[in-house]
């Protein structure tokens, strides 16, 4: 299971650079994502450091709430730029089967 955190902390931040690289966002929101995606770091720190299993259960439920809210802000700037070629980090994925 960290194993599977820390993979898609690795394609969030892949996703998070190759959009910033697209669609150039305003510096508020580049800051707000790169902190988002260190906190999610963070948040994998400390799900491996406890011992508590209540404890890391809601450090996961909060991982990937934080790696949802990231992934609607990439969406968002997915869908304005439909109409240009999107790097390869930046296509749709499909769901894990």
């Amino acid at each position: 299971m960290l194993g599977d955190l820390q993979v898609e902390l690795v394609r969030i931040w892949h996703e998070v650079s190759a959009v910033m690289e697209a669609a150039n966002p305003a510096l508020k929101r580049r800051t707000e994502m790169i902190l988002a995606t260190v906190w999610l770091g963070v948040i994998e720190l400390r799900i491996r450091a406890a011992r508590d299993p209540e404890k890391r259960r809601e450090l996961t439920n909060d991982f990937w709430r934080g790696r949802n809210t990231i992934e609607k802000i990439i969406a968002g700037y997915r869908r304005t730029l439909k109409n240009r070629k999107l790097h390869p980090e930046q296509e749709p994925r499909r769901a894990l089967s």
